[in-house]
């Protein structure tokens, strides 16, 4: 499947929230994209990708550098891979 392309970072993650959250009442197509996006996703450790919810992720200033550090990481993840215009 060839990747959906989004312009920003926060753009790919709210379409990824939202997908799993209905991961339930998915269309196929939407289903294969969710699987895509989750497959990029994987190649994180549990603990970038529990600091992609704002909501259970600390938020001290260790915890949002770490945080940025993160995004930093799968911002570059996903512009190799043809999630985000380069």
């Amino acid at each position: 499947m060839k990747p959906r392309v989004y312009s920003s970072l926060p753009a790919f993650l709210a379409h990824w929230q939202l997908l799993a959250a209905a991961r339930d009442t998915l269309s196929p197509q939407e289903a294969e994209l969710l699987d895509a996006m989750e497959q990029t996703l994987a190649r994180l450790t549990p603990d970038e990708r529990a600091a992609l919810d704002d909501h259970s992720y600390p938020q001290t200033g260790a915890a949002r550098r770490r945080r940025e550090r993160y995004q930093l990481k799968l911002q570059r993840l996903l512009t190799g891979e043809g999630w985000l215009e380069g």
